[in-house]
């Protein structure tokens, strides 16, 4: 699986994480930008 582009929610991602922890972070900046999207959509 190929790390999606970020947009900056999760800078400190080191190759030295381990990939699980990565692939968290990761879901849960994609989750957290998909959230304020759609927030920004209810207003």
């Amino acid at each position: 699986m190929t790390p999606a582009p970020q947009s900056g929610a999760a800078p400190a991602l080191r190759p030295d994480d381990h990939p699980a922890t990565t692939a968290y972070i990761g879901l849960g900046a994609n989750l957290g930008d998909a959230a304020a999207a759609l927030g920004a959509a209810a207003r």
